[in-house]
């Protein structure tokens, strides 16, 4: 498949929060993810004659949402030099508001994810590995000898005790 021309929404938009958000909260939260993970940026500056136009909704339904959104801690409003702005007073005569998502990009378990970098599939049709899955004896391969699961615990056992 070819994803060149699509922007990836974080799972956790869908199945968390899509339930919860209104229609309008959704719409304004996508722009935000199309102009943000879209363009693989941590922030954008948007106005809101930008977001009148992706989104259809009026100014003042935009303003009530980007609060909203606020509120449920979904969206981050920024200026230039990263100063929250929470309020619509602080927002207010800014030329400059920044918007990013709030949503979490590591496993909360397991940082180490945050740092590998991607490894692109291979542009030749064989880039499957060659070794087989387990069957439904549920062996264990090792190298070319397959074990038993029994005999693959008691190696393991054997091994933890020689530490």
């Amino acid at each position: 498949m070819n994803y060149r021309y699509t922007t990836q929404v974080p799972n956790q938009v869908l199945d968390t929060f899509l339930p919860t958000l209104t229609g309008a909260e959704f719409k304004i939260l996508m722009v935000i993810v199309r102009q943000t993970h879209g363009w693989q940026k941590q922030r954008d500056r948007m106005t809101y004659s930008q977001l009148i136009t992706k989104s259809g909704l009026s100014r003042r339904i935009i303003a009530d949402t980007i609060q909203s959104l606020i509120d449920k801690e979904l969206i981050q409003v920024t200026d230039y030099h990263n100063n929250q702005l929470h309020t619509p007073i602080s927002r207010k005569g800014k030329t400059g508001i920044y918007f990013s998502t709030r949503f979490f990009t590591c496993a909360e378990n397991n940082n180490k994810v945050c740092t590998l970098q991607h490894q692109g599939v291979q542009k030749a049709s064989h880039n499957k590995s060659h070794i087989p899955k387990l069957t439904k004896q549920n062996t264990f391969i090792q190298g070319t000898k397959r074990i038993s699961d029994s005999e693959r615990i008691q190696q393991i056992r054997f091994e933890q005790g020689n530490r």
